[in-house]
């Protein structure tokens, strides 16, 4: 390694503000990793670069994940290594359609020795959290970038990902999030400029959707013979809607309803996505297709009870989650609605809690859930220790769940812990700037800590924002001859 290659890994290191302390352990595992990396090079029958992608190897045996559409998009493809080494890519094992992943054999060289790989983290992917991507080195130099992940989300098909502020180019689709401790924790996932910059969890390793196709690489027709799984128009669509460009999402999808006009899914996801834009005829056309050619279709009930509750109709959602969670009982994002709704709409605060318990034991990674467990509890229930472990455990998952912070803060408050109510009512401002209680009870905390101008800049802003009660504490507390201007 050239020094100034050394040096250039050092500041990454430096950067990686996480683990402020691993030192010379992180250098060891940066050069373990980027020996995992690999970036593949798609060629057309020109001999022309037309698809680039990244990713890692999984096993010392040559099984490595990269992108999938890029196979059905090349001619010719080579593998290349950190190190400047040229590899094979020999058969496609597994795809991943809704993730555009796939699980590839690389051959192996003679006389070479087991490949280096890396192992998946058994944590999963939360907000704030920094990861080292070892990334295609034309879009970052070094191919080695340190990013935090803004926020998560939950998705059907590809479940759990996160979000990183920027995009690094599509060939870095593939490449493997790496934690402090030298695991894959994620895979980045977009490959266009107009896709938000995307993580897969690296849970979906693990996940039913894969399909096994075991199909050699040089086998153009068992290739083509393959588009269903291989042409990215299903991914594109999830990318697209998870990017809330929700008519371009509903496009993508309509291309693979051409390659496959029979799959039920595909139906629901195109009516999720026009429903997002308005586009209710084209919905309940899209969801009758899915019940002609499905007619138990528990999705088209989810999806149908996630349009009636958005526009406002929530008796019809209630009906649909239920037909939903009659036909699958493991589905939890139904289960997580319907509970929400046995409390909004009959008051049923046994029936909607014993739901998210339910949920809870089937995905410990449903944020929802937490939450709304903690604020049945905080309501119904004397035990405020299981409503704090829950918010906790909600945030950790899910920060940008409306209002979790603000109901933390309000416990910290009540528990006289002013500080770090303070903290957590400053968050909860950050993910919503019109945050009512969060302004008004940051106020009272910073009152209690002798910040009186601060309080009162915090209840003036909760005035504006239309809590009327905020004056009533402005003037009693800040208005007078001895008051500070706020």
């Amino acid at each position: 390694m050239s020094t100034t290659r050394f040096y250039k890994i050092l500041i990454t290191v430096m950067l990686f503000r996480t683990i402020p302390t691993y030192g010379q352990n992180l250098l060891n595992i940066i050069n373990k990793s980027e020996k995992a990396a690999l970036t593949i090079e798609g060629y057309s029958d020109a001999n022309r670069i037309n698809d680039i992608a990244s990713g890692f190897f999984i096993s010392a045996d040559g099984l490595a994940v990269t992108k999938a559409s890029i196979f059905y998009n090349s001619d010719s493809l080579i593998i290349k290594l950190r190190n400047g080494k040229i590899l094979t890519p020999q058969k496609i094992i597994a795809v991943h359609p809704y993730a555009n992943l796939a699980i590839i054999k690389v051959e192996r060289q003679r006389r070479q020795k087991d490949f280096a790989f890396l192992q998946t983290s058994r944590s999963t992917i939360s907000a704030s959290r920094e990861v080292l991507i070892f990334c295609d080195p034309s879009n970052v130099e070094n191919g080695i970038t340190v990013e935090k992940i803004k926020k998560t989300g939950d998705f059907l098909l590809i479940r759990r990902h996160g979000f990183i502020a920027p995009n690094l180019g599509p060939g870095s689709f593939g490449a493997p999030a790496i934690t402090p401790n030298g695991k894959v924790i994620g895979i980045y996932g977009s490959d266009e400029e107009f896709f938000s910059g995307i993580i897969f969890s690296s849970h979906i390793l693990n996940d039913s959707l894969w399909v096994n196709v075991n199909i050699d690489i040089n086998d153009k027709t068992s290739v083509k013979n393959a588009k269903n799984i291989l042409t990215p128009y299903l991914n594109h669509g999830i990318l697209f809607y998870l990017s809330d460009k929700y008519a371009e999402a509903a496009r993508a999808f309509s291309k693979q309803i051409k390659i496959e006009h029979n799959s039920y899914l595909l139906y629901c996801l195109r009516a999720l996505a026009r429903y997002k834009y308005n586009n209710t005829q084209g919905g309940n056309s899209d969801i009758e297709s899915a019940f002609r050619l499905k007619p138990d279709c528990f999705l088209a009930h989810y999806v149908r009870g996630l349009h009636f509750h958005d526009t406002g109709n929530n008796k019809e959602a209630y009906k649909n989650f239920e037909e939903c969670i009659k036909i699958n009982p493991a589905f939890t994002p139904a289960k997580v609605e319907h509970a929400r709704l046995e409390w909004k709409l009959y008051n049923n605060i046994r029936k909607a809690f014993d739901e998210f318990n339910d949920v809870i034991e089937q995905d410990s990674l449903n944020g929802d859930a937490f939450y709304e467990r903690a604020r049945l509890s905080l309501q119904f229930s004397s035990n405020k220790e299981l409503a704090f472990e829950d918010l906790n455990r909600a945030i950790y998952l899910d920060p940008s769940l409306p209002g979790v912070f603000s109901l933390r803060g309000i416990m910290k408050l009540s528990n006289h812990d002013f500080q770090n109510a303070i903290s957590d009512f400053t968050k909860a401002i950050e993910y919503n700037k019109n945050d009512v209680h969060a302004y008004f009870n940051r106020a009272v905390a910073y009152f209690n800590i002798g910040m009186k101008k601060n309080a009162c800049k915090d209840w003036q802003k909760a005035g504006d924002l239309g809590n009327y009660a905020a004056f009533k504490y402005i003037s009693r507390y800040c208005s007078g001859a001895n008051s500070q201007k706020y």
